[in-house]
């Protein structure tokens, strides 16, 4: 069967954040591509999956399309696309 990972959009001020989700197979393996780079993720074990702190170049503010790709020891795939948004603006100097 195929393995059923995921991802949520987050909004962040921090330029290189953690990135985590779930994953349903504790031997897939899971990849992290972030504008087009693919970065090794940790599959945890236990349901999740992280890409540490500070793993990613620093982005620039905006919208970054996120996809996360399981691959279990058969060979099947399953992905996940989410938003990664960086807004390094302080609330209070909006307007």
């Amino acid at each position: 069967s195929l393995p059923v990972v995921s991802l949520d959009d987050l909004t962040t001020n921090d330029t290189t954040p953690a990135l985590t989700g779930a994953i349903d197979d504790p031997t897939a393996t899971v990849v992290v591509n972030v504008d087009g780079i693919d970065y090794p993720a940790t599959n945890n074990g236990d349901g999740t999956w992280t890409l540490a702190d500070n793993t990613l170049p620093a982005l620039i503010d905006g919208p970054h399309t996120v996809t996360v790709t399981a691959t279990d020891p058969a060979g099947n795939t399953a992905t996940d696309t989410a938003t990664l948004t960086i807004d390094t603006v302080p609330a209070d100097l909006i307007g």
